[in-house]
C-alpha cells in the first residue's frame, strides 16, 4: 500500500513512532529496558544518518551539549508515550550535568501488548516501513557501541563533534543549502572510496559509519 501520512501537521507522530521503533530494536538486542540518554543518542544517529537512506530528518538543529545530544521535544514525545501506557518507565531520577543543567534519568521499554498494536497500523503505510527498518538497522548497528560508547557519541560522530561549532551552539544536521552533514558525508564516503570494487547498500554504509565510531572511541 503506498499511502503516505500527511507531511505537515503530523509530524510529532513520525517522532513517536520512530522512539517506538529505537525502544523495539533495542528489546531486539537484549539492551532492554534503556537508559534515557541511550534512547536520545540512537535517535541522533538516525536523524544524522537519513541522508544515507535518502530519508527525511526530523530533528534539523540541535543544541549542542558536552558529550551527548538531548532532545527536549524528544523527551516529550517518550513521557507522553508513558503516559499512553505505549513504553514503560522505570528508576526514574533527575541528574546534574556537568553544565550544571538539571535532566530527568530513567530507563525505558515498550509494551509488548501496544507494540504489536503500532506495527499493525506501520505495515499499512509503505514508507513507514522503509523508516522502521532503517531506524532498526541504526540501531543494531550502534548497539555494537555499547552503553557507555553511546554515551559519549557526541565525542565521536562527524557532526557534533564538530570544533568549529561550541557548546551551547546550534548543530544543523539539515543544511538549508542542501549539503549533506558531516555524518551522513562520512558514511558516503565509504561508498565512494570502495565503488571500484563493490556496491554498498544503504545498510552497509550506516553499518561503516558505526564502525568507524568504534574505531575512534579506541583512541578518543
Amino acid at each position: 500500500m503506498s499511502t503516505r501520512l500527511a507531511a505537515s501537521g503530523l509530524r510529532w507522530i513520525e517522532r513517536r513512532i520512530r522512539l517506538v521503533a529505537i525502544l523495539d530494536a533495542l528489546r531486539y538486542v537484549g539492551l532492554s529496558p534503556t537508559n534515557v540518554m541511550t534512547v536520545h543518542a540512537m535517535a541522533y544517529l538516525a536523524d544524522a544518518l537519513a541522508p544515507v537512506w535518502d530519508l527525511p530528518i526530523l530533528d534539523g538543529q540541535v543544541l549542542k551539549r558536552p558529550q551527548r545530544p538531548f532532545f527536549p521535544i524528544l523527551q516529550a514525545d517518550l513521557d507522553r508515550l508513558v503516559g499512553q501506557g505505549t513504553v514503560e518507565v522505570s528508576n526514574v531520577a533527575y541528574v546534574e550535568e556537568p553544565d550544571g543543567q538539571w535532566r530527568i534519568n530513567a530507563d525505558y521499554a515498550i509494551n509488548p501488548e501496544m507494540l504489536s498494536r503500532v506495527v499493525g497500523a506501520i505495515a499499512l503505510f509503505d514508507e513507514q516501513v522503509t523508516k522502521w527498518t532503517f531506524v532498526r538497522e541504526v540501531v543494531f548497528a550502534a548497539a555494537g557501541l555499547g552503553p557507555e560508547g553511546l554515551n559519549y557519541v557526541g565525542l565521536l560522530d562527524a557532526a557534533y563533534s564538530n570544533p568549529s561549532i561550541d557548546t551551547g551552539e546550534i548543530i544543523d544536521i539539515a543544511p538549508e543549502t542542501g549539503g549533506e552533514n558531516a555524518t551522513a558525508e562520512v558514511a558516503h564516503r565509504f561508498s565512494r572510496v570502495m565503488r571500484e570494487t563493490m556496491t554498498l547498500s544503504s545498510a552497509e554504509l550506516v553499518h561503516l559509519y558505526v564502525r568507524h565510531l568504534y574505531s575512534r572511541m579506541q583512541v578518543v
